[in-house]
């Protein structure tokens, strides 16, 4: 009976996380919705910090003639990078991919379960369980549960649906100007 009761308690949590995580379209949380469901910029800059706060997307997208955005993470290289670049490609193929190679992220070894939080979420997409087995063959298990997919976002979904966080992210902010669409 407990059993039966906590698959239910799971199940239902999970379904209502879900449900305030695809609401949701500003900071972080916003940023990772508009990667997974909806980018279709030409360009498509990956990478740490380095990439999400040094690449114009502006810039590029003036001196190429293709619109851009960047899809850049403070703290995660190419776990994450590669994730969010699977989950784009569901639904859009862009033309250039920019990658900002970051060692401390890329060649040495890391703890990348800091990427999986964030990838966690977006279970449903194809390929992404490759990722977690390689970083964490157990990662497969635990993810049978709803609320481990939303564990690390567990207080932060709710406050920002009841208080929106100050607008680190927004579209216009990564996205370059349209010039060109082919």
């Amino acid at each position: 009976m407990l059993a039966a009761a906590m698959v239910v308690v799971d199940f239902l949590v999970g379904v209502v996380f879900r449900h305030w995580f695809e609401r949701m379209d500003d900071g972080e949380m916003g940023k990772e919705n508009y990667i997974g469901r909806q980018v279709d910029e030409d360009i498509l800059v990956f990478g740490s910090s380095r990439a999400e706060y040094h690449y114009d997307t502006k810039v590029i997208s003036e001196l190429s003639g293709r619109s851009c955005y960047n899809c850049g993470a403070s703290g995660n290289g190419i776990i994450l990078a590669y994730g969010r670049l699977l989950m784009a490609l569901q639904h859009h193929q862009p033309r250039l991919i920019i990658y900002d190679v970051n060692p401390e992220f890329d060649v040495m070894l890391t703890d990348n379960h800091q990427s999986l939080a964030q990838l966690k979420i977006h279970s449903e997409t194809d390929r992404l369980e490759e990722i977690y087995q390689d970083v964490d063959p157990w990662e497969s298990i635990k993810m049978w549960s709803n609320m481990y997919r939303f564990n690390s976002n567990f207080i932060h979904n709710p406050l920002c649906l009841l208080k929106p966080m100050p607008q680190k992210w927004s579209p216009d902010q990564q996205r370059g100007a349209v010039l060109q669409k082919a």
